[in-house]
């Protein structure tokens, strides 16, 4: 029996090994079409000096995060090894039963779509013996996208029936529960970022509360905490100050249900009409004419006014249809090769799903991938805010939220 043989046998024998809730998604990965491919770099990755526990752990933590899955990243990448050393230097039968016993370990606790991610990953790296990227299962890149299926939905058929590329990157998958229960979106304006341990939008340590004559501030120590809680309290929003009691910008108490149903977190930021914090929002990438592609427009300055919000009318009205297919508005800004502070390239952008008008789902899983992605339709991104010519020497440029 070939290498690559023994390891189309582990696979196959892995799947009964699996929790119930994620064979189906891994049978639909080893496709008899993807199977082969999936060997091949398993068996790559059996004769590489680089593979080990440190290599697949980082790996795993670059796609995952560290926080999604802890130091359990350790004893999976040991699993994930121990079934690649076990294959690669079976005897018998006994051997690869041991083997699948340890991938299913793995997959178990990362999940199909991270290991179809790894694969993938591991293809590039094994380039030239691997020729074919691993295909990725449709359940899979919904996971990665961090959608809900029925939002990834709402982007596929907008796509089609618009007849434009719609990219959009990857959203913190720990806000995907939250947002199928109706949390609302962050908008533009909260610079504040998803937490890595919850999902929710969240000004990281460093509040503090002052009282003076019996009113209560809410602050923050670092220069990036004020600014944040600055624009969360003039938008209108609740922050949850260091003992757990969320507070508007008055400092008096917003008062929740007393069971909120979710996990209230210092730093949290928090609808005041909803009483729900804020999640990860649907952020576009780019909504692109795939008739002429490179072109990329924007409006950047009205009546002398730098504009914070850089989108043109095509992408406010493909964001309006999206948000109109939802349960509320998720789509909150123009797309990122649109803004001011991205790369030329977009290598910034991180992981992206883009839907292709005729049906076609592109996963990009790093910045890397978008940049390559961009470079191979001729676009590029608009990051000269710096550089506008003002022509009239008294003109003076500031930024101000976008009005719509």
């Amino acid at each position: 029996m070939t290498l690559d043989d023994r390891f189309v046998t582990v696979l196959n024998r892995t799947v009964p090994l699996l929790p119930a809730e994620i064979q189906e998604e891994f049978l639909q990965m080893i496709s008899p079409t993807a199977i082969l491919m999936i060997a091949g770099t398993m068996a790559v990755w059996a004769g590489s000096h680089y593979f080990g526990v440190g290599f697949i752990a980082d790996a795993v933590m670059l796609v995952a995060g560290f926080a999604f899955l802890g130091l359990q990243v350790f004893t999976a990448a040991s699993d994930l090894v121990s079934a690649i050393e076990l294959t690669a230097t079976a005897r018998n039968q006994s051997d690869l039963d041991q083997a699948a016993r340890h991938l299913a370990n793995f997959i178990a606790v990362v999940g199909v779509a991270i290991f179809t991610a790894l694969l993938m990953k591991g293809a590039k790296k094994a380039a030239p013996k691997v020729k074919k990227a691993i295909p990725l299962s449709r359940g899979s890149i919904i996971k990665l996208s961090g959608m809900t299926p029925g939002h990834f939905g709402v982007f596929e058929r907008v796509a089609k029936q618009e007849n434009l590329i719609i990219a959009v990157r990857n959203t913190n998958p720990l806000s995907t529960p939250l947002i199928a229960r109706g949390f609302p979106a962050k908008p533009m304006a909260i610079k504040a970022k998803t937490s890595k341990t919850n999902g929710i939008v969240t000004i990281e340590n460093g509040l503090y509360t002052e009282t003076w004559d019996g009113v209560v501030t809410l602050k923050h120590k670092t220069a990036d905490g004020k600014d944040h809680l600055a624009a969360a309290f003039d938008n209108g929003y609740a922050v949850v100050d260091q003992f757990g009691v969320p507070r508007i910008k008055n400092g008096e108490i917003l008062d929740l249900p007393s069971n909120p149903g979710w996990s209230v977190q210092p730093g949290q930021i928090i609808d005041t009409r909803q009483k729900r914090p804020l999640v990860g929002d649907y952020d576009l990438l780019g909504v692109i004419d795939p008739e002429n592609p490179s072109r990329n427009l924007a409006l950047a300055v009205d009546n002398k006014v730098l504009l914070e919000n850089w989108t043109n009318p095509q992408t406010k009205r493909v964001a309006a249809t999206i948000n109109g297919q939802m349960d509320q508005p998720r789509v909150m800004h123009g797309g990122h090769d649109q803004y001011s502070g991205a790369n030329l390239d977009l290598s910034d952008a991180d992981g992206s799903t883009v839907f292709m008008p005729n049906g076609e789902i592109i996963p990009l899983l790093t910045g890397e991938d978008v940049a390559a992605f961009y470079n191979g339709i001729n676009r590029r991104g608009l990051a000269v805010g710096d550089k506008i010519p003002t022509g009239d020497p008294n003109f003076r440029p500031y930024i101000i939220p976008d009005p719509n």
